[in-house]
């Protein structure tokens, strides 16, 4: 015979059923517990919102010369349309669709202007190596002074069997961006001489000019940043240390230090307007190969690099070479047997041959640019005419 609760158990199973039910109600409420529902999809519309990631941890600068703070997790620029694109030919019908043009024929190279932050506008050269992605990457500066221009690099050379130094380096596998200082060549600007303190100052941003340019190519592939080098020339020279001293130079990541992996200086001088060489130098000397190439017999040159040799020689792949001759800068470069050859040796050694992973840049403030024109480098064999196809045997008729 069942057992039959008194009144007062009755009420404390009541009240128990109806905090059990209270509960059960709450979790259903509550938004982290599962619903019903969400186990038993009925719809494929999600019934809560997808969670949100988790925001990347903000990137640190680097502590050491060359960081830059840039927002961490920004993607890079989205490329615009490429001003050095040849143009669809149009057909005579105008209703067809426009025909993709052929490849330039190699070797070629461009000719543009790049607009520097204060609108003057800057001649560059830019030789795009054949291999993209990969392609070590080489911007060349002349010397200042009447006369000297981004040509000095373009002039067919003895040495090379009629190659410039320039189109010496692209058939070796490297791009080519040769610049015409402000004032020098095609670029407008003031045409002091010597240059003032103010022009030094605006030759340093106009190489960051030169550098945006060259994030803009690599993020279209045509090069790997990672393997960017300097040659200068004379007092250029110095001005490929100042600008690798500079807190911001060739940077384009957070926390990355700077791009430049080599420097080549041919001749440089004790200094420029606010930059000794004996100031610069033991900054960039332990992490940067350095090929120092001077006259025994150009005093200036000499005097500059004996002062700082033991200091540029701290990494192991620098060298200090002097050459028995009164040669220099451009005229050491073009007159002096070897000369280019222990340059292109030095930097295959330093930068081509290092393991690089190409990754996008970023670019946020991209360079305009214009008066672009392709040039067929003439005067070298020219790779031959692909074969027409033969046309397919026809298919033999029934008999």
């Amino acid at each position: 015979m069942p057992r039959r609760l008194s009144p007062s158990h009755r009420a404390g199973t009541a009240l128990l059923v109806a905090a059990v039910t209270t509960g059960l109600i709450l979790s259903l409420q509550t938004p982290n517990a599962p619903t019903l529902a969400a186990t038993h999809p009925t719809t494929l519309e999600p019934l809560d919102p997808p969670p949100q990631e988790k925001p990347k941890t903000k990137a640190k600068a680097s502590p050491r010369r060359g960081g830059q703070r840039l927002p961490a997790g920004a993607p890079p620029a989205a490329a615009q349309p490429d001003p050095l694109a040849r143009q669809p030919a149009q057909p005579p019908n105008a209703a067809a669709p426009p025909q993709p043009p052929g490849p330039p024929i190699w070797p070629f190279h461009y000719t543009l202007k790049l607009t520097a932050d204060d609108g003057i506008p800057l001649q560059a050269a830019y030789f795009p190596a054949r291999s993209p992605f990969r392609a070590p990457i080489t911007l060349l500066l002349h010397q200042t002074g009447p006369g000297h221009s981004g040509k000095d690099f373009e002039e067919p050379l003895d040495e090379l069997n009629g190659l410039s130094f320039a189109r010496y380096l692209q058939e070796n596998g490297y791009a080519v961006l040769t610049l015409d200082l402000r004032g020098h060549g095609g670029s407008a600007g003031p045409r002091r001489n010597p240059p003032q303190a103010a022009d030094w100052a605006a030759y340093l941003a106009d190489l960051q000019t030169a550098y945006r340019f060259l994030v803009d190519r690599h993020n279209r592939g045509e090069l790997n940043l990672a393997k960017l080098s300097i040659v200068g020339l004379g007092d250029a020279a110095n001005l490929a240390l100042a600008y690798a001293a500079s807190p911001e130079a060739a940077v384009s990541g957070p926390g990355r230090l700077s791009d430049i992996a080599a420097l080549v200086l041919l001749s440089p001088l004790p200094e420029i307007p606010g930059y000794p060489l004996a100031r610069i130098v033991p900054d960039l000397a332990p992490r940067i190969p350095m090929l120092v190439l001077c006259g025994d017999q150009d005093a200036a040159s000499v005097a500059a690099v004996r002062a700082s040799q033991a200091v540029f020689e701290r990494h192991r792949q620098s060298r200090v070479v002097y050459h028995d001759t009164t040669l220099h800068a451009a005229r050491l470069l073009g007159f002096y047997p070897k000369v280019p050859a222990s340059i292109l040796r030095f930097l295959n050694d330093t930068v081509a041959s290092q393991p690089a992973d190409w990754e996008p840049r970023y670019l946020l403030n991209p360079v305009p640019y214009g008066d672009t024109s392709l040039v067929a480098d003439s005067g070298f064999e020219q790779p031959p005419a692909a074969a027409p196809a033969a046309p397919p045997n026809p298919a033999p008729r029934n008999r």
